[in-house]
């Protein structure tokens, strides 16, 4: 799987098996070309997308087993396609404070905001989430690889997540967000369904507003758009629904040569 990873060149690719025994499940496993991570929110949205359009799925609910633990998931179709719902559970939660001094790796935008804490946090994959005064900042990243590398290995995470609010007056909550994966393998992924699920429960939401709206990848040219809705325990956020569609744009046949060997017997 592997080496089909690095040929295909994808900066994360999925392989399904789907078990006779357990219909409606797909077990997958998730390799970027660097190495195998434990879960990938945007190549499941597309895993679930492609089982329901060749109709190996219908719409209802579904699950994803990984690594990273079970994610269920639920098909709805509309005039625009199949919309993945896909649950996620706060794994982990810790403020980092005081905030650590980001500006030799990600350059002096990323002074501490003081609206928000750095945190790490994960849901299936560990991020660093750093948040920064304003959008316009998002552009001023070095997004040196080596760098970015050096960061995420330093704190144990697979990727570092800057973000800003998004300015204007709506019912949900709106981010920019920079996802730099350089640890795991791509500098910068445009769109993540982990690291948007991750922030979501990082006490950025409230009751009050527990939708949040992520715009991704647009430094990168590669605009993307992922909804999030966070469940409330009173004011403690427990679990988060992140919504996505995907469209194909590509599809062909891997094929792999099987090499058979045999030993012969001097005896026979």
């Amino acid at each position: 799987m592997q080496g089909v990873t690095a040929d295909l060149g994808a900066p994360t690719t999925g392989f399904v098996d789907l078990p006779s025994s357990r219909q409606g499940c797909a077990e997958v496993w998730f390799f970027t070309p660097q190495q195998e991570i434990d879960a990938c929110g945007h190549v499941t949205v597309a895993i679930a997308t492609a089982l329901a359009e060749t109709g190996t799925w219908e719409p209802g609910k579904a699950a994803v087993q990984a690594a990273g633990g079970l994610h269920e998931l639920r098909l709805r179709q509309d005039d625009h396609g199949v919309i993945v719902e896909m649950r996620q559970q706060l794994q982990h939660f810790e403020p980092l404070d005081p905030a650590p001094n980001l500006v030799p790796i990600l350059g002096p935008t990323t002074r501490p905001s003081g609206r928000r804490p750095v945190a790490l946090a994960g849901t299936g994959l560990r991020h660093m989430l750093v948040p920064v005064h304003e959008v316009a900042a998002l552009a001023q990243l070095p997004m040196i690889a080596s760098d970015i590398a050096t960061a995420s290995h330093r704190f144990k995470v697979d990727t570092i997540g800057v973000w800003a609010f998004d300015p204007g007056d709506q019912p949900e909550v709106r981010v920019r967000m920079r996802d730099l994966c350089a640890a795991i393998g791509a500098v910068e992924e445009p769109a993540s369904g982990t690291t948007s699920g991750a922030l979501a429960l990082a006490n950025v939401l409230t009751p009050q507003r527990p939708r949040l709206v992520v715009t991704m990848g647009v430094e990168m040219g590669r605009p993307s758009l992922l909804s999030v809705q966070v469940d409330f325990d009173g004011s403690r956020p427990t679990a988060v629904c992140v919504l996505g569609r995907s469209r194909l744009v590509l599809a062909g046949r891997v094929v792999i040569p099987v090499t058979f060997s045999w030993v012969t017997n001097p005896w026979s």
